[in-house]
């Protein structure tokens, strides 16, 4: 899996990923988003910072490409996110407006020892865990 910025990226992975990731900063590019789902490969889509509706409309223009294995992901976009902001409801919402979705969770909570986040976000119905973290 990985994450192309560009349409020259995008076709240049197409014989090397399985999945393409599509950054949340990219979610309202419909064009590029069409680009990719016409590939027909599995999409991870990132949500954050992001209306209901445009959520709504990448997806739309994902399906009309016929591309339908797609996961959205669930994300703040704060680096690292405080434990109180991840606002793991969006969980719920994204489930109940999206059923033929899968749905995850990309967790940017800095880690804590029982790993509270990414429990409560699987409890909620996150079928996939995306975890960043630094080494340092």
């Amino acid at each position: 899996m990985s994450t192309p910025f560009d349409y020259a990226n995008a076709d240049y992975l197409e014989p090397l990923v399985d999945i393409y990731k599509i950054s949340s900063s990219d979610l309202s590019n419909i064009p590029f988003i069409r680009h990719i789902a016409k590939k027909h490969k599995p999409i991870f889509l990132s949500t954050g910072a992001s209306y209901l509706s445009e959520i709504e409309a990448a997806v739309r223009a994902i399906y009309e490409e016929g591309c339908t294995d797609l996961c959205l992901l669930h994300c703040v976009l704060s680096y690292p996110c405080k434990l109180e902001d991840a606002n793991l409801s969006v969980i719920a919402t994204l489930k109940q407006t999206f059923p033929n979705c899968i749905i995850g969770y990309s967790d940017h909570v800095a880690p804590d020892e029982n790993m509270t986040v990414i429990s409560t976000a699987y409890l909620l119905g996150a079928d996939v865990i995306e975890k960043h973290f630094t080494l340092d």
